[in-house]
């Protein structure tokens, strides 16, 4: 019995060309960035863990793990 939601969450990440900001401290937009190649490439596979308690305007991260891929 949990007083919440739990979410349960799979997501594969992998790192970028980009930086978060520009040069100007303008974000950029990381659906234009292309992926990272050679040793700055890093892909990874995390499986999270998550309770939400809507009434208490609530979240909370309770599990996580992360492997490379």
């Amino acid at each position: 019995l949990v007083a919440g939601i739990k979410y349960y969450l799979t997501v594969e990440m992998e790192s970028t060309a980009c930086r978060k900001t520009g040069v100007s401290g303008d974000h950029v937009d990381l659906t234009t960035c292309p992926l990272a190649t050679g040793v700055q490439q890093e892909k990874l596979r995390c499986d999270f863990e998550i309770l939400e308690v809507p009434w208490k305007n609530s979240s909370q991260l309770l599990k996580h793990n992360c492997v490379q891929l």
